[in-house]
């Protein structure tokens, strides 16, 4: 009996890759039954042109995202566990969009919260987050930013901005 062996491409319109995410199976026949193994080929559009992620560099990040959901600093515990994590719409932590890992993301909204501390204030980090929020916004995300001191002294103030910038993109009241 002759075994097939062939890649073909299903597009996907799911996950933080979307829309420019193609996941690749690579499918044989075996005695009569078919298998489909799910190979990622991660590619996201740049400014420049095309930047293809590798799978090692998509492991990397994975590794970075679970490291930081791990080690939260006590800012972005408090913002987490007295804001996002009460509200009706779900948020996720240290989340992958496209080649970045963004603090805090709720999908419903494509809504990316992100929180700075002093190195934000840098000239270098300034315009790497400069870059980061233009091309985010490019895609169609929203990203609003606290810095540490406003989420220790108002954080009534910042839930409610949160909450207003939530409801315009939702359209209705969280």
């Amino acid at each position: 009996m002759a075994e097939d062996f062939f890649l073909f491409p299903f597009a996907s319109t799911f996950g933080s890759f979307a829309p420019s995410t193609a996941h690749f199976y690579f499918v044989f026949l075996y005695s009569s039954r078919i298998y489909y193994i799910k190979i990622l080929q991660l590619e996201v559009l740049m400014d420049r042109g095309r930047k293809a992620v590798t799978l090692a560099e998509y492991d990397e990040l994975r590794k970075n995202a679970r490291m930081m959901r791990k080690n939260m600093t006590v800012v972005e515990k408090i913002l987490w566990y007295q804001v996002l994590k009460k509200l009706s719409v779900r948020f996720l932590r240290q989340k992958i969009i496209y080649y970045y890992i963004v603090d805090f993301y709720c999908a419903k909204a494509k809504l990316i919260v992100e929180v700075d501390g002093i190195q934000h204030t840098e000239k270098d980090v300034e315009e790497y987050d400069a870059k980061r929020t233009a091309f985010l916004r490019s895609r169609g995300y929203e990203l609003i930013r606290f810095s540490n001191s406003e989420i220790a002294h108002d954080l009534y103030g910042v839930e409610d901005r949160i909450k207003k910038v939530l409801e315009e993109r939702l359209g209705r009241e969280v």
